[in-house]
């Protein structure tokens, strides 16, 4: 046999259509690719309900994260507003020489109606 007749030999071996293996072979094959598309639309289903769920959580978080930059500042001006107290009692104390007055000294003036 020469070359060239191994080739189509070949050829035909491998373009062949196959009829031995039967009908059930090609539907468990049809099957298996039902499956396959079923549990990779279940894993997109999964992925979309988690990442929806991620994000959920991310934006409960950054309301959290608002609510106490809020709360942050508005414990900055409290702060603030004591050290003011604070810084006129001593510059009162320090230069201007005050002092509290004791319990004798302070006169309860009532103003009758």
């Amino acid at each position: 046999m020469t070359t060239r007749a191994v080739l189509q030999v070949r050829s035909r071996a491998l373009f062949a259509p196959r009829r031995e293996r039967g009908v059930w072979w090609e539907l468990s094959g049809i099957a298996l690719l039902l499956v396959l598309i079923g549990a990779l639309a279940l894993g997109v289903v999964y992925s979309t309900y988690h990442s929806r769920q991620i994000y959920r959580e991310l934006n409960h978080e950054q309301q959290t994260e608002r609510d106490l930059q809020w709360a942050w500042r508005e414990l900055q001006l409290e702060k603030s507003a004591w050290y003011a107290h604070a810084r006129i009692d001593h510059i009162a104390r320090s230069k201007l020489g005050m002092e509290q007055p004791s319990q004798r000294d302070i006169v309860l003036v009532r103003i009758g109606l």
